[in-house]
């Protein structure tokens, strides 16, 4: 009775959770919410979220490599008489 209260303070806050909860409506608490999440339940942020924020990442990622090969360029360009003279 006691983790049964524990995950339901834990799924649903202090105040929210009931006085005597069961543990078969805790699971369904949980499966209905993995329906709407489309993933698992202790997935902090929505699988879309989580895609969302892979592509922000991997465009993040693919930006800073050109400006890295730019600043190379720049570095490498500066070595040579024509980038010296500037």
């Amino acid at each position: 009775a006691y983790l049964v209260r524990q995950l339901d303070i834990a799924l649903n806050g202090e105040a929210a959770a009931a006085r005597e909860p069961v543990l078969a409506d805790l699971l369904s608490q949980c499966q209905n919410e993995v329906r709407r999440r489309s993933g698992p339940v202790l997935t902090t942020l929505p699988i879309g979220v989580q895609h969302h924020l892979r592509q922000v990442f991997s465009d993040m990622a693919d930006r800073a490599r050109l400006l890295a090969d730019a600043a190379v360029r720049e570095v490498v360009l500066m070595g040579t008489p024509e980038g010296r003279c500037g």
